[in-house]
């Protein structure tokens, strides 16, 4: 199975809560192991090839990493000096899963201590004593996963587009979902919230700077749910229109959601996806006043939002060796406009443009990024392209671009 995979939640909820206990747990080991970092950003598992990992973590002169592997089902603990554990991943109580993990971290010669309980979760029954979450459905644990995979993928395209401080595409066990955050530079009033079972302090670290954050859920509708919300939420927020249709907000939660079953069933579930982070964050972004210019600006790199075509995502990346900027939609190349380097001049010589995408706004985003890049590096217009031409005389404001002859100058 590839793709996005059918996920009932009414089917495999049972194997959800239970995975969500053993992620704690190995989340716990995680915890203690790594230091501090910010927002508790040493927490988290990492979605691999696999399933969801630990990454390395030291252990003394030694090193071990811990992976859930929904291919095989099994967690597998491996060290830095090629000695490795593993632990089934079967239907069994989160007391039998916890009991074991920490004897092959002992016989390992890696003990860990954690606090063994859960967080986030209302009713915080300690690992040793839960016997009720018990079932485990390999084949939806498979299919979660490669729902994580496909989000994953999506999160990280999205990411690349920011340039300001923004966390890792990473895993909360507390929480159980995927999620990704983007921070405006400024600090934030103190965050009056809390989860149930988890220290106020770890709530008022994660939320200590502004943010627009996403992600993704297993919960929260038939088939789980996408998330965007700001901290702290800006006047007219959740009055914003946002992509695409059957995204909504919700004042219960303070978010905008994106139903998972929805997303699914799309024509174009990427292009969804992304104009629905999009479209979020620019609300977030928007109405707070943050610096865009500052934050998402990168010399030869121009991220678009094309408005003629819903859902879709037009790039432009200056490439030198080519002498041209490409116009990419989705990672298709769609467009490129070639130019010559002379002295401190740009000289567009030649613009195309895919024929299936000429009214979707890719010239003009290609005209748009090339143009921005141009201003930053300092350089001046000398537009023989057509399309540039008629580029300038639409837009006075960008004419300061263009170059001048010297004074007295004259056409031989």
């Amino acid at each position: 199975m590839t793709g996005w995979p059918e996920l009932p939640l009414a089917v495999w909820e049972d194997t959800r809560d239970t995975l969500h206990m053993w992620t704690q747990v190995v989340g716990k080991v995680r915890l203690a192991l790594e230091s501090a970092l910010n927002h508790t950003w040493q927490a988290p598992l990492y979605v691999s090839a696999r399933g969801l990992t630990t990454s390395l973590m030291p252990y003394g002169g030694r090193g071990v990493e811990m992976e859930f592997d929904f291919h095989r089902h099994v967690l597998d603990i491996r060290t830095t000096d090629g000695r490795e554990r593993h632990v089934r991943l079967e239907p069994r109580s989160v007391a039998d899963f916890f009991a074991e993990t920490m004897a092959r971290l002992d016989e390992l010669e890696m003990p860990v201590v954690i606090m063994p309980r859960p967080v986030e979760v209302p009713v915080a029954v300690p690992f040793p004593d839960d016997d009720t979450h018990a079932t485990y459905d390999a084949e939806y644990a498979h299919r979660f996963w490669l729902s994580l995979v496909q989000a994953d993928r999506v999160f990280t395209k999205f990411r690349s587009r920011f340039i300001g401080k923004a966390s890792p595409v990473h895993f909360f066990w507390g929480s159980f979902d995927l999620a990704v955050t983007r921070f405006s530079g400024r600090a934030a009033p103190l965050y009056p919230g809390a989860a149930p079972n988890c220290a106020p302090w770890v709530m008022q670290e994660a939320y200590s700077h502004e943010v627009s954050s996403c992600g993704y859920w297993p919960g929260g509708a038939d088939e789980g749910v996408f998330y965007s919300y700001a901290y702290p939420e800006p006047e007219g927020f959740r009055d914003r229109p946002v992509q695409p249709s059957g995204a909504f907000y919700t004042s219960e939660l303070g978010e905008f959601l994106l139903p998972y079953e929805l997303l699914r069933k799309a024509g174009d579930p990427d292009g969804a996806l992304l104009a629905f982070l999009q479209s979020t964050y620019e609300a977030a972004a928007e109405c707070a006043g943050w610096n865009r210019t500052e934050l998402e600006a990168r010399p030869g790199q121009t991220p678009s939002l094309d408005l003629r075509a819903p859902n879709r995502a037009v790039t432009i990346a200056d490439v030198p060796e080519k002498q041209c900027f490409e116009a990419t939609l989705d990672g298709a190349l769609v467009g490129r406009a070639d130019y010559i380097l002379a002295a401190d001049s740009i000289i567009f010589t030649h613009t195309e443009v895919d024929p299936h995408f000429k009214e979707r706004g890719v010239a003009a985003a290609l005209v748009r990024g090339s143009l921005d890049d141009a201003r930053r590096r300092g350089l001046t217009l000398i537009p023989v392209s057509s399309i540039y031409q008629g580029w300038i005389q639409r837009h006075p404001k960008d004419q300061d671009l263009l170059h001048r002859p010297p004074a007295g100058w004259v056409r031989a």
